[in-house]
């Protein structure tokens, strides 16, 4: 049984990942809907549009900073393992 499981998630799991990379090739036409929303002669749109601009903007943003200070960390715990492992031999 636990074969089945673990098949049954791979599967799961590649699906998924499918599925994210086709959202992925989606978000240039996603951004481009926006960007036209901005100026379509409604105002209640072009509000939501250039919210949506904003919001996903500044979560971008956020991302990237978390990534950098991500890369700090693992860069820092991989310095503070090859020190502990120096120490060990001495």
């Amino acid at each position: 049984m636990p074969d089945f499981a673990d098949a049954y998630r791979e599967a799961r799991r590649r699906l998924l990942e499918d599925a994210i990379a086709h959202l992925q090739r989606s978000t240039t036409e996603a951004a481009e809907t926006l960007r036209r929303n901005l100026a379509c002669g409604q105002a209640a749109t072009e509000v939501r549009a250039a919210l949506a601009i904003f919001e996903l903007a500044m979560k971008g943003v956020e991302l990237l900073d978390l990534e950098e200070r991500v890369g700090e960390l693992e860069v820092a715990l991989e310095q503070q393992r090859a020190a502990r492992a120096r120490r060990r031999l001495v």
